[in-house]
């Protein structure tokens, strides 16, 4: 899960709701939950893969057979099939507790499967507190019951869920990772800034980066957000939003010519992504800024359209996050054929106004970005009191 401000559907992903569509697999012998809503893994660190395979199958009630038969078939080393046969010999035991109380596992698919049901929550709530009332001192069972706690909508109890996971375990880094996702949505950015860092430290997970990354961003400590987004580009190289977060960082300290550079990769990711998502894209913000009480989000369009397009837009924010218009450097069949192929325009809700300000072939965009600045003070900013 990554955290988001709301205006910048690219960056922090605090917001983003638990559940949909969640796909469960193993991977290098952890048993991993990934959702693609919200990218986050939720990783059980201490199972190897046989074992983890034949206890979770047993968990969800299959039968013991159809466990030996893909726990054996999967297990491709001597170490792996030793934990097929002790996963086997105590599979009664196991057998016996799964019928009478669900996994941790099995309750979090059970809160995996209707993340937005109350009453689903509540009875996966009841379930892992049961669990935890047997086994006080699991970690995973604290780290389950934060997140259903967050389904339920009790970010304070589920902070201190993953707080008790993390005293019972200092490397589930996955219960840091968490809390700064909550603490995030709580605005308390500095800390979950060092949620996330704590995360990152104990195992190199990209979200970490990019959500430490951007809590130090909207902190205006542009440098370590940008030594953040950097990390998360290097460990997952393909990430167009990474990527896209280092220019900004990099616009924000007044790196123009590195950022321009990053560009290039950010437009050479987004051509060759096979991420329907990604290629689905029509624009990307390339900076932010503020002009007084004014917030600005700068976006340049990755595909302008042949009639009528935008280049650059620069959206216009005020109190409470409300938009009031834009200003854009706009393209037409029309203005080409009057011999300004690049007009400055102004809109608002309920209208447009061309500027008469034009150019003759593409402008830099430090050239129009001077420009809007000029016309977002003359249209948008409240006149100084008399």
């Amino acid at each position: 899960m990554r955290v988001s401000r709301g205006r910048d559907n690219d960056v922090l992903k605090f917001t983003g709701a638990d559940g949909g569509d969640a796909t469960h697999y193993f991977k290098n012998g952890v048993y991993t939950n990934t959702s693609p809503s919200s990218r986050m893994e939720t990783q059980w660190r201490s199972r190897p893969l046989a074992q983890g395979l034949v206890i979770e199958l047993v968990a969800m009630r299959k039968e013991w057979e159809e466990a030996l038969v893909l726990t054996w078939a999967l297990a491709q080393t001597p170490n792996m099939r030793v934990n097929t046969i002790v996963g086997l010999f105590f599979l009664p035991v196991v057998l016996g507790a799964a019928s009478s109380q669900p996994s941790h596992e099995a309750i979090f698919e059970m809160s995996e499967s209707a993340p937005r049901d109350a009453a689903v929550q509540k009875k996966a709530l009841a379930a892992i507190d049961a669990e935890i009332a047997k086994q006080p001192k699991e970690a995973l069972g604290h780290f389950v019951r934060g997140k259903i706690l967050t389904r339920l909508g009790r970010d304070a109890d589920s902070l201190a869920a993953y707080d008790e996971a993390v005293r019972l375990d200092a490397k589930l880094a996955n219960a840091q990772y968490n809390a700064g996702i909550v603490l995030g949505r709580l605005g308390r950015k500095k800390e979950a800034a060092e949620r996330f860092d704590l995360a990152l430290e104990i195992e190199p997970l990209p979200d970490a980066a990019y959500n430490a990354g951007q809590a130090y961003y909207d902190l205006k400590d542009f440098e370590t957000a940008l030594k953040r987004f950097e990390r998360a580009h290097k460990l997952a190289p393909g990430d167009f939003d990474s990527a896209r977060k280092v220019m900004q960082a990099q616009m924000a300290l007044g790196r123009e010519k590195d950022a321009w550079k990053t560009r290039e990769t950010v437009l050479k990711i987004w051509k060759k992504s096979s991420d329907p998502a990604v290629r689905q894209r029509r624009d990307y913000v390339l900076e932010q800024f503020e002009i007084g009480g004014l917030h600005v989000m700068a976006a340049e369009t990755l595909a302008p359209a042949e009639e009528l397009a935008y280049i650059y837009t620069f959206k216009v924010y005020g109190a409470q996050d409300k938009l009031l218009g834009s200003v854009q450097l706009e393209t037409s069949a029309v203005i080409r054929e009057m011999g300004w192929p690049y007009l400055m325009g102004v809109s608002k809700p309920k209208s447009h106004q061309a500027t008469g300000i034009g150019f003759k072939s593409l402008p830099r965009y430090s050239e129009v970005r001077e420009t809007a600045v000029k016309l977002i003070r003359e249209h948008f900013e409240a006149p100084a009191p008399q």
